[in-house]
């Protein structure tokens, strides 16, 4: 149990240091402009298939940082699932 916790928290400092560019401030502002736009006449609101903006930063949708962090919870959802299983096949053993 105490080396899943370690390779954990190793995982989560690895993780931290890979995006060093989130903790430090910009030295200039950003500036920023509106780039939605009104439903065309064509039909919807929703955007058409691949009319989208790559991401730009690791930050953005669909960029690095949001990747890791859905693989991330992904792990630790089978996790809390593992250890929950092996919790219930302990239990089933000792009342045995």
């Amino acid at each position: 149990m105490r080396r899943v916790v370690l390779v954990l928290v190793l995982v989560v400092v690895l993780a931290m240091a890979a995006q060093p560019h989130l903790a430090t401030a910009s030295a200039q502002p950003e500036t920023t402009t509106s780039t939605s736009t009104l439903p065309s006449s064509e039909g919807g609101i929703i955007p058409k298939p691949n009319t989208g903006v790559a991401p730009q930063d690791s930050g953005d949708r669909g960029g690095a940082a949001q990747t890791a962090l859905f693989f991330v919870m992904l792990g630790g959802v089978g996790l809390i699932g593992f250890l929950a299983y092996r919790s219930s096949v302990k239990a089933r053993r000792s009342a045995s």
